[in-house]
């Protein structure tokens, strides 16, 4: 076997000893490696080449060029930084060395990505034997389901707060509750007076009924949406009606059905604004504890099969973690994922996408420190 001429490492990787490595099995940057295309395509440390000697050749797997591939895109970033070295006749092998070595974690992460499986939901009725397939669904809607349906001692359904960021689903799984549970569903957005709720008699004697009311009186999912964003005197009728069982119409006051289940989606847990939320209310701890709460985050692997564009999607969770990380507050949440594949499907370049999708505002500065 033909080893390569000793180089340094210019980028973190594995080393192809896996066990016999004498360094620990991790390559760092700035160390002398070797690598040879006849041993698994991969790198190891100088250090361990007398161990590599007894590895039997494997044939050499060749690199796909795709333009826009994981490869070709690699390549495009190093060629001008390896342009210098490139003039003074850097070998083969060192070049692909250096691709093979950097590629190697972003192949982990793919992998990674791949064994991630979306939640799939089928529900049975057990009176008739039913089964109703639901197909994907975010990670926590088995939760939600089983929260919707328990009762109280006293017969009545509970109350759910989900809190989770914008486009996480929340409102498309609230009315899948109801379909999985056969229910009537209604909701509301954020109020600031009381009448989307209660309703209201006209001027000519006319009750005027809600879909509030009709939830509440004859059972059905009731989603109140942006509930903390709604004004506090507004949702007290709303508080009051989950806590004492009834609720005072304008006509009349009406029990509260059995199968009335009441879910309030926020993007915060009704403590105030936050720096992603500016306008949300505080809420009483009174009307707090009326709920059963559900943290409801962004699902990657259902964002990841829903969309349809695997490199795209993959692309926007790398810039969602990114943005975490360095404390930068812009919201990267799953509708970058879906209206970047909506733009790439019609041929938008990548570039204006991820400008109008991702960037949102970011200084200069801010995107390049992403890239």
């Amino acid at each position: 076997m033909s080893n390569a001429t000793p180089f340094k490492a210019k980028f973190n990787g594995t080393c192809a000893a896996g066990n016999d490595c004498k360094l620990g099995g991790r390559i760092q940057k700035g160390q002398p490696i070797r690598w040879n295309r006849t041993v698994n395509g991969r790198a190891w440390h100088d250090e361990c080449n007398e161990a590599m000697a007894g590895k039997t050749p494997e044939p050499a797997q060749p690199m796909p060029s795709t333009p826009g591939s994981l490869e070709s895109t690699l390549a495009d970033a190093l060629a001008p930084l390896l342009a210098d070295r490139v003039k003074a006749a850097v070998s083969a092998e060192e070049v692909a060395g250096l691709v093979e070595t950097a590629i190697a974690p972003l192949r982990r992460k793919v992998d990674a990505i791949g064994n991630v499986k979306p939640t799939v939901i089928e529900v049975k009725n057990a009176e008739t034997g039913e089964v109703k397939d639901l197909g994907l669904q975010h990670k926590q809607f088995p939760m939600l389901l089983s929260v919707v349906q328990a009762k109280q001692a006293d017969g009545h359904r509970l109350n759910v707060w989900m809190t989770g960021p914008a486009g996480s689903g929340k409102t498309t799984a609230a009315f899948n509750a109801a379909n999985a549970l056969g229910m009537e569903y209604a909701f509301t957005g954020a109020i600031d007076t009381p009448y989307p709720l209660l309703g209201f008699i006209d001027a000519h004697g006319k009750v005027i009924r809600t879909p509030f009311r009709e939830r509440y009186e004859n059972g059905g999912v009731f989603l109140f949406d942006e509930y903390d964003g709604s004004h506090p005197s507004a949702t007290l009728p709303f508080n009051a009606a989950l806590a004492n069982g009834h609720c005072a119409f304008p006509d009349a006051i009406v029990k509260r059905h059995p199968d009335f289940v009441a879910i309030a989606a926020a993007n915060a847990w009704g403590l105030g604004g936050t720096a992603e939320y500016v306008g949300r209310n505080r809420l009483d701890a009174a009307s707090l504890d009326r709920f059963v709460c559900i943290e409801w985050d962004v699902d990657e692997a259902l964002e990841l099969a829903t969309v349809g564009n695997t490199e795209w999607v993959t692309r926007v969770q790398g810039i969602r973690k990114a943005v975490k990380k360095a404390g930068i507050k812009v919201l990267i949440t799953p509708r970058a994922s879906y209206f970047g594949a909506a733009l790439l499907a019609v041929g938008m370049a990548r570039e204006q996408v991820e400008r109008i999708t991702l960037r949102k505002g970011m200084s200069e500065d801010q995107w390049k420190s992403l890239n």
